[in-house]
C-alpha cells in the first residue's frame, strides 16, 4: 500500500515539476518579449553616442588639417583624374573592385583609431559590400560643398572645383553649415544610384544636398538623390562646421520611396541653405 502511494506521489511530483518549468519557461519567454525591444533601443542608442563621438572627432580633424594645410581637407583631390583618393581613404584601383583603406586618409594623422571613420551601426543597416563607386566608405559622408570649390567656380563640376576644400574663413556661418553626416545610397545592383525603392543601400561618401550647383553659388535646382541616413532610431547623427553635433530627424524627402530605406533631408525645400559656405 505504501509502495502504491509513493507510486502516486512520485508521479504527481513530476507532474507538478513539467507544469512549473512549463510556467517558468512562458513567463521568461514573455519577459523576453519584453525586454528585447528595450535591450535593442539601448544598443543602437550606445551607438548612437559613440557615432557622435567620431562625428566630432572627424570635425575635430578637418580642423586640424585646416590649420595646417590652409584649407578643408578635399572630398577627393583626383576625382577627375586617377579617382582613388577620398577624404575617408584610398584604393588602389578604381570604381567598386576594393573598398577604400582608411589608413591612407588625408585625416587619418589627427584621428585616433580607424574606427573614427565608422558608424558602429553602419553595417547592421547598410550592405557595405554592396558594389558602389563609395564601396567601403565606412557609412559617414562629407558635404561636397565644403570639400570642393563648386561654389566659387564657374564650372562646379571641373577638376579645379575638386582639387581642394574650401576655406574655413570662407566658411560665414560655421554653426548652420553641415560638415558631416550618417550617409548611405540607394544602388541597382551595377552600384549605379537607384530612385526606385528597391535596391541596396551602400556606403556613400558624400552628404548630399538636395540641390545641384550650376555656377559660383547658384544652385541650378536639379535635384539630387538624398543621402543622408536617418540610421539611428529615424534620426541622424550630424557634425557641423563649428566643431558641434546634434542628432536630427528627417523632415522631407524628394520621393516618399525614399522614407522606406530612411533617406531623406532636413532644412530648406527650396535651396541647399545647410550646405552653402557662404549664404
Amino acid at each position: 500500500m505504501n509502495n502504491e502511494k509513493y507510486k502516486i506521489g512520485k508521479k504527481l511530483f513530476f507532474c507538478f515539476t513539467l507544469i512549473e518549468m512549463i510556467v517558468v519557461f512562458g513567463i521568461i519567454l514573455i519577459l523576453t518579449g519584453m525586454l528585447l525591444p528595450t535591450l535593442m533601443k539601448s544598443k543602437s542608442s550606445a551607438n548612437s553616442t559613440l557615432c557622435k563621438n567620431n562625428l566630432r572627432q572627424l570635425s575635430l580633424a578637418n580642423t586640424m588639417y585646416a590649420e595646417a594645410w590652409g584649407r578643408s581637407v578635399p572630398w577627393g583631390a583626383d576625382r577627375k583624374t586617377t579617382n582613388l583618393q577620398r577624404w575617408h581613404g584610398r584604393r588602389s584601383a578604381p570604381l567598386n573592385s576594393e573598398d577604400y583603406n582608411h589608413e591612407l586618409s588625408p585625416l587619418f594623422t589627427y584621428l585616433k583609431t580607424e574606427e573614427e571613420i565608422q558608424c558602429p551601426e553602419f553595417t547592421k543597416k547598410v550592405d557595405s559590400s554592396a558594389d558602389s563607386e563609395e564601396k567601403g566608405g565606412g557609412g559617414y559622408g562629407y558635404n561636397l560643398y565644403i570639400g570642393t570649390n563648386a561654389y566659387f567656380q564657374d564650372n562646379p563640376d571641373s577638376e579645379e572645383a575638386y582639387t581642394s576644400g574650401v576655406l574655413l574663413k570662407t566658411i560665414e556661418t560655421p554653426s548652420t553649415t553641415l560638415l558631416f553626416a550618417d550617409t548611405a545610397m540607394n544602388v541597382d545592383s551595377d552600384g549605379n544610384m537607384e530612385c526606385a525603392s528597391h535596391g541596396s543601400l551602400a556606403s556613400w561618401s558624400i552628404l548630399n544636398a538636395p540641390f545641384g550647383v550650376s555656377k559660383k553659388t547658384t544652385d541650378s535646382y536639379i535635384e539630387n538623390n538624398p543621402s543622408t541616413h536617418f540610421r539611428h532610431l529615424k534620426t541622424a547623427n550630424v557634425s557641423w562646421c563649428d566643431g558641434h553635433v546634434s542628432q536630427q530627424r528627417m523632415e522631407w524627402t524628394l520621393n516618399e520611396r525614399w522614407k522606406k530605406k530612411n533617406l531623406g533631408f532636413f532644412g530648406s525645400k527650396t535651396d541647399n541653405t545647410l550646405f552653402k559656405p557662404v549664404p
